[in-house]
């Protein structure tokens, strides 16, 4: 069967006749727990949610599709191509790591190719200095896209530090756009009709959406809708493409995947130090019944108000000041971060939540690089590109079943910095309660990316107990680092054998 079909950068139309029966399952997606939503109940609602509209898809979801498409239908695709292209130079800024090189050659040739895609990177390999080489290529208009006005500032400084030129930002109340522009996808959401935006958006040849898992949302949707610029990317660590209700929305909002660059090959290569995880699994008793959607109660009451539990938190992170060590804490709720800074009021620490300042956040950020403050406490935000290099010791608290979100926060401590051995990370785990399950999750999260893990038991949290839960991560680390050493000499030794 032969399919006539228009190519555009943002939509794939499909002429008529085709067969829109046999297509639908390649463009389609059942969310989570629809079964539960009130239209689906009633039967006004079949549960899927279809991205083929009006003869239409998005053109990053269909060619991700196109290569399945063929083989299982055995269709071909009359193609008439009204792409445009977008330019790039010859030559731009580069890099010492060649991954970046070579990843900023993988964007051009998916801009050319499907207008856009996906950038699947380690967290700390510097995904934002390689949007900047790439922005260095591009002729004309670009915009990077970040969740909240802490990564605008940061992410301006440093596209600013690789361009050699002014960024613009867009953001808290200011549009002040240049050729490459930071900004906000709250603000660009809310003014996405405003006419002064207009002149702007025409000029728009790529958006770049950064830690794009916590953005494919109806806003990101309509905020590339209504710039519809030539070529979409989405920069992200962890995006679980499995998954095939993530995987066609990231697919349609940006593209197919167009290069990955895993955080045990950042480490293998020496652009990543090594990490390991201690979970400490202390039982958590708590003699209370909850029904199962009583979740927010149980939450607060065996993780936020557990006296014992914030006790081996607060005496990890004692212990890691106590070896000249940099630790941060992270947890969910704020109410929780103000119960710990309470506990920790001896010790010179921040809370860096979202209730804080853009100025109070990099302030922190600031003092703690600098060693001034001793611990930071920490909730969501830290999910979200936060770039802080001199972190060695991560106490993860929060007792979150999300696999994402448990990488992410690992990746935060990996970055590389004079003088760091590592990264000790303190995974709370629970037992005995209903949050037991969500510590398995994140154990075969670490493990399915090859992340040195030991599980430590402990029923008391005595401060002797807790030194020697700490001298054991210490000891594992130290075994990590070595075993990785030894693996780049051989390695080199090999490399000059055959050379």
């Amino acid at each position: 069967m032969k399919v006539s079909i228009i190519v555009t950068n943002r939509f794939v139309e499909f002429l008529k006749p085709y067969p829109y029966e046999d297509l639908l399952p390649y463009f389609s997606f059942y969310p989570p727990n629809y079964h539960f939503m009130p239209s689906f109940r009633m039967g006004r609602w079949n549960g899927k949610i279809c991205l083929l509209k009006r003869n239409r898809v998005p053109t990053g979801l269909f060619f991700a599709n196109l290569e399945k498409i063929k083989e299982d239908l055995g269709v071909r695709f009359g193609i008439r191509n009204r792409f445009v292209p977008v330019k790039f130079r010859n030559t731009g800024v580069t890099s010492d790591r060649p991954y970046q090189n070579e990843c900023v050659e993988r964007m051009i040739e998916a801009a050319q190719e499907w207008g856009g895609g996906l950038v699947l990177a380690a967290t700390g390999v510097g995904k934002t200095r390689t949007a900047g080489q790439f922005f260095s290529r591009l002729v004309g208009n670009g915009c990077f896209i970040v969740d909240e006005l802490t990564l605008l500032k940061q992410a301006q400084q440093e596209l600013s530090d690789v361009l050699g030129e002014e960024v613009g930002e867009i953001g808290d109340s200011k549009f002040l756009p240049k050729r490459i522009t930071v900004a906000t996808s709250q603000t660009l959401h809310l003014h996405e009709e405003d006419p002064k935006f207009q002149p702007w958006v025409e000029g728009l040849q790529v958006n770049i959406i950064d830690e794009l898992h916590v953005a494919m949302n109806r806003r990101n949707f309509a905020i590339v809708e209504a710039t519809a610029p030539p070529a979409v990317f989405g920069l992200t660590a962890t995006l679980e493409l499995q998954k095939k209700h993530i995987r066609t929305k990231a697919y349609a909002l940006t593209g197919p995947v167009c290069y990955e660059y895993p955080l045990t090959q950042g480490q293998e290569e020496g652009h990543l130090s090594q990490g390991v995880v201690v979970q400490v699994l202390k039982p958590t008793f708590n003699t209370t019944e909850y029904d199962s959607h009583q979740f927010a109660q149980a939450y607060t009451d065996i993780i936020v108000n557990n006296p014992r539990r914030n006790t081996l938190i607060c005496r990890l992170a004692r212990e890691a000041v106590k070896h000249k060590m940099f630790p941060t804490i992270v947890v969910e709720r704020i109410k929780h971060l103000q119960k710990l800074s309470d506990m920790l009021e001896d010790i010179p620490h921040r809370v860096v939540c979202g209730k804080k300042t853009v100025e109070e956040r990099l302030s922190a950020k600031r003092k703690f690089e600098q060693g001034k403050v001793k611990v930071l406490l920490v909730n969501k935000v830290f999910q979200k590109g936060i770039d802080i290099k001199r972190l060695d010791v991560i106490i993860d608290g929060g007792a979150m079943k999300g696999k994402n979100r448990a990488i992410q926060v690992f990746g935060r401590g990996i970055r590389l910095c004079e003088g760091k051995a590592g990264l000790l990370y303190f995974d709370i785990g629970d037992t005995e309660n209903r949050f037991e399950k969500a510590a398995k999750s994140r154990r075969l999260a670490f493990k399915k990316k090859s992340i040195p893990l030991k599980k430590v038991e402990v029923d008391s949290v005595g401060i002797e107990e807790v030194g020697e839960i700490f001298e054991v991560g210490e000891r594992f680390l130290k075994k990590v680092v070595q075993k990785a050493s030894q693996l780049a000499l051989f390695s080199d030794e090999a490399e000059r054998k055959s050379a």
